[in-house]
Order: C-alpha cells, then structure tokens, then sequence
C-alpha cells in the first residue's frame, strides 16, 4: 500500500512513481509466490513427522530454501525502491 500511495502522490512519469510501481508490482510478485511456492511447502512439511521424515526430504528443503532465497532478495528490492521513491 504504502509503495502505491507513493507512486500516486508523486506524479506522472517520475523517478519516485516509477520507483514505488516497480515497488509495487515486485511486492505483488513476491505474495503470489508464497502462495503457488512456499505455502504449499508448508503444508506438506507440515504434516511430517520428525522422527520419520519422507525419502524426499532433502530436496523438499532445499527448494524451499531456494524460493525463500528469492523471495526475501525480491522484498529487499521491493524496500529498497519504497525508501527510493519516498527519498525524493
């Protein structure tokens, strides 16, 4: 929200709404991911049991590591952009 309300407040075609925007569309790429990727995951990981884990249980980890990576990098960005386009 806050990276919209800073794209709307700042202008047509300016450094900071194009900065809040791109804010904006990366925060919304970012839940859409946690929802298809990480979410499902969880459930799965979920329903493990410690002291008997599946076969697959490695590679279920690492992938989740791998798109937890992404996701914290693309927030990071998101951050970034916000603190840009609320900077000027």
């Amino acid at each position: 929200m806050l990276a919209i309300t800073t794209a709307v407040g700042t202008g047509p075609l300016s450094w900071p709404a194009a900065a809040a925007f791109t804010a904006a569309v990366v925060f919304t790429i970012v839940v859409v991911f946690t929802i298809v990727v990480n979410v499902p995951i969880n459930r799965a990981t979920g329903r493990w049991d410690a002291q008997h884990l599946p076969a697959d249980w490695e590679p279920t980890r690492n992938r989740w590591e791998l798109f937890q990576g992404v996701r914290s990098w693309l927030l990071l960005l998101g951050f970034v952009l916000v603190c840009a386009a609320s900077a000027t």
